[in-house]
């Protein structure tokens, strides 16, 4: 674990210093700059200088292991510095807990997002609001709402999409997620996961829990330990874990052990000016989402 830490950090430093000095030649020589635009710059920039550095790692380590899902990167060079946190968007449960045009509970995502909440010490019948708004009717469930019988009626309406979530973000306008219930939440949910399957050699504690009612704490700690001692090669690799004999038979079409889709947050300063972006990326191919502030 410690030798796939310094290689991780060797490579990603290697490319950001890189693409400082890039970047600072540049800017210096286009004197109309202000620091904020070269702080917007370097941020934006940044995102791709992360997105290439996980492409070349992840073809060395395809089964990357990540202590708390996060890895974090550093750099100053001269009065340009740049902050880069990498998170993989596999270690999280989907959003999408039931189909939108039938409204069916997809129970790969509605069970483990269900014990989240409740690990979570937040009211179980969340998962009904936000399945009322990713469904295509209009009859509210027990503890949903949809438009006729709540958004409407808001100070200020709006109507259910009856679609799946287009960002994390959008809980908010779901009834009962408030920005609170939304901070407790947003590192352990996604929307880039259509598929349902959390990595394992990522994800956090609280996920972990949440992929099957009969998982324990001490088997959490077995798998984490087994993880950073090992990367978990293939789905059923999780079978010669103490304790999961039966629990990794039922989970072996819930999971998986590498990812392609990271979010990106990436914040730099340039004199006294400070830029951040956040972005969600498919490694080789597009990007997924993008905040710039």
């Amino acid at each position: 674990a410690l030798i796939i830490t310094l290689m991780v950090t060797a490579l990603l430093v290697a490319v950001i210093v890189e693409f400082v000095y890039r970047t600072y030649i540049s800017t210096a020589r286009a004197g109309n700059f202000y620091g904020s635009q070269r702080a917007a710059l370097l941020a934006a920039n940044g995102v791709e200088v992360a997105s290439g550095a996980m492409g070349r790692l992840l073809r060395l380590t395809p089964h990357l292991r990540m202590e708390n899902n996060r890895l974090d990167f550093s750099r100053t060079e001269g009065d340009y510095k740049i902050d880069i946190r990498v998170e993989d968007e596999l270690a999280r449960l989907s959003t999408d807990v039931v189909y939108s045009a039938t409204g069916v509970e997809i129970d790969s995502a509605w069970s483990p997002f269900t014990r989240l909440l409740k690990s979570l010490d937040l009211d179980a019948g969340l998962v009904e609001s936000l399945a009322d708004w990713i469904d295509s009717d209009e009859e509210p469930r027990a503890y949903g709402a949809e438009t006729g019988d709540y958004y409407a009626g808001l100070a200020i309406p709006y109507k259910s999409p009856n679609a799946r979530l287009g960002s994390v973000e959008e809980l908010m306008m779901v009834k009962g997620y408030t920005p609170a219930i939304f901070r407790l939440l947003k590192g352990y949910v996604t929307v880039y996961n259509p598929n349902g399957k959390v990595n394992i050699n990522t994800a956090p504690r609280p996920v972990l829990l949440a992929l099957s009612g009969d998982m324990t704490e001490e088997m959490v700690d077995a798998l984490i330990e087994r993880r950073m001692a090992e990367a978990f090669k293939s789905p059923s690799d999780l079978m010669s874990v103490p304790g999961f004999d039966i629990v990794g038979i039922e989970l072996q079409n819930r999971i998986a052990v590498k990812s392609d889709i990271y979010r990106v947050f990436s914040r730099a300063r340039a004199g006294q000016s400070i830029r951040e972006v956040e972005a969600v990326v498919k490694i080789g191919g597009e990007v997924r989402y993008w905040r710039q502030r």
